[in-house]
């Protein structure tokens, strides 16, 4: 999903801090760190296959150093 896409998702859907996002089959994660980042939101997500979720954790690191 393109960031604008999940901007509107999150305020249609009014997400904010006491929200909480769960996605089964993250992949790299960007929708639970954009959703969290945007939000204040809790994002959690599943991710199956070896190398997206490694990936993940990578980005989420990094999203966490910046934030």
């Amino acid at each position: 999903m393109l960031p604008p896409f999940l901007s509107e998702i999150a305020r249609i859907a009014e997400l904010g801090p006491s929200a909480v996002v769960i996605v089964m089959g993250c992949g790299l994660c960007d929708l639970l760190i954009q959703a969290s980042l945007q939000t204040g939101c809790e994002a959690y997500g599943c991710e199956y296959m070896p190398i997206p979720s490694d990936l993940a954790e990578q980005e989420i690191l990094e999203a966490s150093l910046r934030g």
